[in-house]
This record gives C-alpha cells, sequence and structure tokens, in this order.
C-alpha cells in the first residue's frame, strides 16, 4: 500500500509535455555568441547557449561574463536581456 502511494506521488511530479525548442525560440532575437547585459544593468556576457532551464519550462539563454579572474555562468530570462549595444533602462 505505501508503494503504491510513493509510485503515485513521483508520477504526479512528472511533467506530461514539453514544447519543443523550436517553439520555445521562435521569437527570440539572440543567437549563441551574441553580447548581451540585463536590461538592468550588468556586465557584458556572452551567450553560450540557448533554451529550456535544466528543470522546467522556462526559456532563456545561459551566458558567461568574466568578474576580474572569475568565469561566471547563469540562465538568465529573454525577457530580462538586451543586446549589449542597447541603452541602458532609466530609472
Amino acid at each position: 500500500m505505501a508503494q503504491a502511494a510513493a509510485g503515485s506521488a513521483r508520477n504526479a511530479l512528472r511533467p506530461v509535455w514539453y514544447l519543443p525548442l523550436q517553439y520555445i525560440t521562435m521569437n527570440c532575437d539572440f543567437k549563441v555568441g551574441d553580447v548581451v547585459r540585463l536590461k538592468a544593468g550588468s556586465p557584458d556576457m556572452i551567450i553560450e547557449s540557448i533554451g529550456p532551464q535544466s528543470h522546467g519550462f522556462t526559456s532563456g539563454a545561459w551566458c558567461i561574463w568574466q568578474v576580474g579572474n572569475q568565469r561566471k555562468r547563469g540562465f538568465f530570462e529573454f525577457m530580462t536581456l538586451c543586446h549589449a549595444d542597447t541603452k541602458p533602462m532609466k530609472e
């Protein structure tokens, strides 16, 4: 009985469907290799890959950037990014 309940809970966490990558990125103005930054301001970053975050349906870009001698990597949703040559947002 307990084993059946555990199996049901495991199935409840499993997503039912996935969106194809082409659908997620079809309205995206970014491509791998673009130099971008956060709209709110950040160091220049290079898009390393585009697609969904590792868990979930959030689409965006994995970016890399340099801070001193350290290389950083992070995931950002498309709506938070702009090309590096775009003027920063004013408050």
